[in-house]
């Protein structure tokens, strides 16, 4: 059961091992730093994302980033995005540790609503959303696999329960 420093190292090693079978085993050129730096954030912050369900870095992190969110929807008046994000900001909350928010279900279908939104109000975005996705989804996944390792992480997706 890392902590927050154990999870940010262990998405920065998966996110090491994605970079190098993509550039070194796939045979495809190296991305332009910016772009590195851009998907390491997203798996970094991945990586730190199943534990918004309790007082951690990555709460605080989520926290901060939903408020960023709400003073936009706000300030461009958009009211029912508003909506959601303030359901979003309570679900946290509600659930307990290591519940629904430490399941590969959910650590894919919940963050798989931005790319999808972006895609339909911001097609030229679409692109980047979906790598911020996939990175984002590649450092949880590290994070699942640290909290559980991976024989209980798997016995988890496919068990009937």
């Amino acid at each position: 059961m890392p902590t927050y420093k154990g999870h940010l190292a262990g998405g920065g090693v998966t996110f090491l091992a994605i970079h190098l079978v993509t550039t070194k085993l796939l045979n495809q050129p190296t991305p332009p730093p910016n772009q590195i730096l851009f998907t390491l954030e997203f798996c970094l912050l991945g990586s730190l994302f199943p534990d918004i369900d309790t007082k951690s870095f990555g709460q605080k992190i989520f926290y901060y980033l939903l408020t960023a969110m709400i003073l936009a929807a706000i300030y461009t008046q958009q009211w029912g995005l508003l909506s959601i994000l303030s359901l979003i900001s309570v679900f946290p909350l509600l659930v307990n540790h290591r519940g629904i928010i430490h399941t590969i279900w959910f650590v894919t279908l919940a963050p798989l609503a931005i790319p999808l939104i972006i895609q339909q109000n911001n097609p030229l975005l679409a692109k980047t959303a979906w790598f911020a996705y996939l990175y984002f989804e590649i450092g949880a996944l590290s994070h699942l696999f640290l909290d559980y390792g991976f024989l209980r992480t798997a016995k988890k997706v496919f068990s009937k329960r």
